[in-house]
């Protein structure tokens, strides 16, 4: 496998919608990690992997916001992990993302359906179902 094996959001990181278009096709794997200023960093990070060649999310505890058009049409994304500490899913922040089957949700059904998902979020994506701690929801 050519190009970046990884992407992870670091201490000092507070801004990524800069991330260059012409490496996005490079990104397999995304990891957002850091402090909690940094993980929210993803908020202002408007189509940052819009296209792009990730193949999984793993979101750890602190992300707050999955922003507007965040991963639309990453079309070889297949899973996502969210963590409980998630409480707004943007506009079309998953949109045409195919090849989706799985999300999971680190907290409870009653969590999850208490997160504000903007319009088209899940639109065009394989899941059908949110694999919860406690059950699933579907979609």
């Amino acid at each position: 496998m050519h190009g970046l094996a990884s992407v992870a959001i670091v201490k000092g990181v507070t801004d990524i919608s800069g991330f260059p278009h012409r490496k996005r096709d490079l990104v397999y794997h995304c990891h957002i990690k850091g402090t909690t200023e940094q993980q929210n960093a993803i908020n202002k990070g408007t189509d940052v992997f819009t296209g792009s060649g990730v193949t999984e999310i793993i979101c750890t505890d602190g992300v707050t916001t999955i922003g507007y058009s965040t991963f639309r049409g990453c079309t070889l994304l297949t899973s996502i992990n969210i963590p409980d500490s998630v409480t707004t899913i943007g506009e079309s922040a998953f949109y045409g993302c195919t090849a989706l089957t799985t999300i999971t949700y680190e907290g409870k059904m009653e969590q999850w359906n208490a997160i504000s998902i903007g319009t088209d979020a899940f639109t065009y994506v394989s899941v059908t179902e949110i694999i919860c701690a406690d059950g699933t929801v579907t979609v």
